[in-house]
């Protein structure tokens, strides 16, 4: 091989180098990027699954959500300060909007919850102020009901709470200045905070259908297409790089032995002239070498071309997959006491709601994942999150894969519905059990208090 193939041949070399390596950091940053935009959607969807429970039992996680927001906010800050310069890089301007605005609209969510339970605790500051009073602390009484009362119940049932709110305030009239003034100022907080807090269905009905979902599943899906389309084109150009080497060296080759050949020739010729004589055995005889020379040349240029073909042999494929799977106890009670702050009672009405609407979800996902796959996926992810909220990790596990398997419509849903089904109904006994107990055992005490 001479110079000039040789400095070709680097040259190459140092250009491959230079595109995978601008290709490698490209493909570093981007896969930082998916991964910071995948941890904001499991923050979106970990807060989601937090809006399915009532507003009674929400306001026991508010401290949770409280912490989600303030890790929300932070992950959407580091993928907004993330450098977007880049090849294949995703547009993210429409996901950090939709983004902010889940955000504010979970802050004024949040917010409410934390107005009412201020609230509840300066009631509750007044009565103790007025103990020495009871003509007037039954006032304090009675408004601390009526709040109870409008957190318990529906939003459509607020209206009775307000008409008592109104009988108290005309009943506020009959005091003394002093009093009525400091009455008719928490009778007012209290009807703003209850405004406030009524318009909770309507956020949190956006919040649960809001776009950043549909927009974090598209940015994530780019993104992954970008990798992979990232990689393709780096295979490609090393393979036309090392063909364009190749043949380079097949073309240096074949220079070097026609270069031999001529001077092979042109010594033999001058022998010939020098001799003066004519040889015709020897000259056929030397044309004979020059054939057999350039039979070997196109032997080896075949041998050259000639590239081994690899075979794509299809790999074994199990025909059905091992299956070894048992429910274990599900629901860890710790968990929910814990989150709760040791309410029994609230534990109890929260198995209530787990039982009565999530009994059926495993026969209604079968009937579902053909008749309207969105509404199995939408329930196989809302029994995934209230699986996390009961501390059924398993049951939460087994419905995350199954929403997996019914977006990719695998082949695996049948034996995951069959999971499903096996943690659902251990969790719906355990559930119906700790209700049972908790009933028995309230029922003894009424007794032994009755005798």
């Amino acid at each position: 091989m001479d110079k000039r193939h040789f400095k070709l041949g680097w040259c190459i070399v140092v250009v491959w180098l230079v595109v995978i390596i601008g290709m490698m950091v490209n493909y570093q940053s981007l896969e930082q990027r998916t991964v910071q935009i995948q941890k904001v959607s499991d923050k979106v969807d970990e807060f989601r699954s937090s809006l399915f429970f009532e507003s009674a039992y929400r306001s026991n996680m508010r401290d949770q959500q409280v912490e989600l927001l303030a890790s929300l906010q932070q992950q959407r800050d580091q993928l907004a300060q993330h450098s977007s310069v880049g090849w294949l890089q995703p547009d993210i301007e429409q996901l950090l909007f939709t983004t902010d605005r889940f955000i504010e609209q979970s802050q004024a969510l949040v917010n409410n919850e934390l107005a009412l339970s201020e609230l509840l605790t300066e009631i509750q500051a007044k009565r103790l102020a007025y103990q020495s009073r009871p003509e007037i602390e039954v006032y304090y009484f009675q408004l601390s009901t009526y709040l109870f009362e409008a957190l318990f119940s529906s939003y459509s049932t607020n209206s009775k709470a307000y008409k008592h709110l109104d009988e108290l305030f005309i009943q506020s009239n009959s005091l003394v200045d002093a009093d009525k003034i400091t009455l008719q100022t928490m009778l007012a907080q209290t009807s703003r905070v209850m405004g406030s807090f009524a318009q909770g269905g309507y956020i949190v009905e956006r919040l649960i259908s809001n776009s950043v979902y549909k927009e974090l599943q598209n940015v994530v899906q780019q993104s992954q297409a970008a990798l992979k389309k990232m990689v393709l084109i780096g295979i490609l150009f090393s393979g036309v790089v090392m063909l364009g080497l190749l043949g380079m060296m097949h073309m240096a080759i074949r220079t070097q032995s026609k270069e031999n050949s001529t001077q092979e020739w042109q010594r033999n010729d001058q022998i010939n002239l020098e001799n003066a004589e004519p040889v015709v055995g020897k000259q056929s005889a030397n044309k004979d070498q020059a054939e057999t020379i350039e039979l070997e040349d196109s032997h080896s240029e075949q041998v050259m071309d000639a590239q081994p073909e690899t075979l794509d042999l299809p790999l074994p494929k199990n025909t059905a997959p091992q299956r070894s799977f048992t429910a274990a106890p599900q629901i860890d009670f710790s968990v929910m006491m814990d989150c709760l702050g040791g309410d029994r009672e609230s534990l109890c009405m929260l198995l209530e709601v787990f039982v009565n609407d999530h009994q059926d979800d495993s026969a209604e996902i079968a009937r579902l994942q053909h008749q309207s796959p969105e509404e199995a996926i939408r329930r196989a992810h809302s029994l995934k999150g209230v699986g996390g909220n009961l501390g059924a990790y398993q049951l939460r596990d087994v419905a995350g894969r199954l929403e997996t398997a019914l977006a990719k419509d695998s082949e695996q849903v049948t034996l995951l519905l069959a999971d499903l089904e096996l943690c659902l109904n251990q969790a719906i006994l355990e559930a119906k059990a700790f209700i049972r107990g908790e009933s028995e055992h309230t029922s003894i005490n009424t007794d032994s208090i009755a005798s």
